[in-house]
């Protein structure tokens, strides 16, 4: 294997000293295995080994992306990573409703698959890093989230999307707005909250989509026209406030 530092080709398997292999990753798990649910000597057992199979059997990526940038200490040498980065679990259960619910087709499949893969391409990583350092989304995200469908997919199918010009933003999974439904809204949510950085989340949510529906059904028909496609690309803002006792 190489190693940034010195290189080093002997994988060990002690207390003192448990490397592991998933994926042609090879990680530390020394000072982990005692945390480890499973327990150390589990940990132990696999030391040396390749754990790939054994590891996305009872594990979804997101444990592997969250511990890797801790525990991760190289790669075996000649290792090219797969790209598809096992984004969907296989462990049963563990995929909300998909492979089980009757209400579920192809293109809420394929949707999820892509804003799945969107999220941890643009997003994830800076959502993180915001929600522990207190900063909020940046104007660059907003229209980011904006240019690709996602705002809209946050309130409900239909009738928002008669109100953006649709040659400007491009669906995820290529969805039609006339095929949206609220299934694909409730996986867009359901995405969103794989993230776990609810501060963020609230922060391109909260305040939108409260207001946004009141607005397509109490608004003037020049306020829906003058308002409502600039808060969908992500280039204005709206709230709601309410006289409360």
């Amino acid at each position: 294997m190489t190693r940034t530092n010195t290189p080093l080709d002997i994988i060990y398997s002690r207390t003192d000293d448990c490397w592991i292999i998933i994926n042609g990753e090879v990680f530390d798990v020394t000072k982990f295995a005692g945390l480890h649910p499973g327990g150390e000597k589990l940990l132990l057992a696999c030391g040396g080994l390749d754990c790939t199979d054994d590891f996305f059997g009872l594990h979804r990526n997101e444990i592997l992306e969250k511990y890797r940038s801790k525990l991760k200490i190289g790669v075996l040498q000649g290792h090219v990573s797969e790209s598809q980065n096992n984004l969907i679990s296989n462990i049963p259960f563990s995929e909300t409703d998909f492979e089980y619910s009757p209400y579920y087709t192809e293109s809420h499949i394929r949707f999820r698959n892509e804003v799945r893969a969107f999220l941890k391409q643009h997003v994830a990583e800076i959502a993180e890093h915001s929600e522990q350092n207190d900063i909020p989304p940046t104007a660059e995200m907003y229209r980011r989230l904006g240019s690709s469908g996602i705002f809209a997919a946050s309130v409900g199918p239909g009738r928002l999307y008669s109100y953006m010009d649709l040659s400007d933003v491009k669906l995820l999974g290529g969805i039609s707005p006339v095929d949206f439904d609220y299934f694909h809204e409730q996986i867009m949510h359901q995405e969103f909250s794989r993230l776990l950085c609810p501060g963020f989340e609230d922060g391109l949510f909260g305040g939108r989509n409260i207001s946004l529906p009141p607005l397509i059904v109490f608004g003037t028909d020049s306020m829906k026209q003058n308002i409502v496609p600039d808060v969908l690309a992500g280039i204005k803002h709206s709230a709601l406030a309410i006289t409360e006792p």
